[in-house]
């Protein structure tokens, strides 16, 4: 099966509170808070905690990586200064999975080829992952008979191939 990407999280551009200082510990609290704020609305999961380094650069032009948790995933969080006063943009370091829709698209591909309900679980709400990361769903019919579905991610705009096992 090769499916849509389902990748769930695009780039972000934000302002955070005006910044005064370049380097303060305040301007990477606030950038933290925006940071969360920000990907937990974007992805649709609260994000547990954003954590920049206390010496990013805020200036413009450069560039500085957060760490992020989300669900259990562990990611970073790319950003680059857009100007002096605050503007950034954002991009996930490698991908996050929105294990909802694969949850979704393996019952709805089941159904239309098998004419069978079933449950989907691939054990999370979001998943960390790279181009060739492989995991496991389980797939339950009514019965509770069940099935595993490996998922393999195909590149890094959220394709992904199903491979029932």
């Amino acid at each position: 099966i090769s499916t849509p990407p389902v990748a769930a999280t695009p780039p972000a551009t934000a302002t955070p509170p005006a910044t005064s200082a370049a380097k303060s510990t305040s301007n990477v609290r606030q950038a933290e808070q925006a940071l969360k704020r920000i990907y937990s609305e974007r992805i649709g999961v609260p994000i547990e905690s954003v954590t920049c380094p206390d010496n990013a650069n805020f200036t413009a032009g450069k560039t500085f990586e957060c760490k992020a948790k989300a669900q259990g995933a562990n990611f970073g969080i790319q950003v680059k200064m857009q100007n002096n006063e605050g503007r950034f943009n954002t991009n996930i370091k490698g991908q996050l999975l929105n294990l909802s829709k694969i949850e979704e698209l393996l019952q709805k591909t089941f159904k239309e080829r098998t004419q069978i309900d079933v449950t989907a679980d691939c054990g999370g709400k979001i998943r960390s992952v790279k181009t060739g990361d492989s995991f496991t769903c389980q797939i339950k019919n009514q019965q509770g008979q069940t099935r595993k579905a490996q998922i393999t991610v195909k590149d890094d705009k959220g394709q992904i191939s199903v491979k029932l096992i």
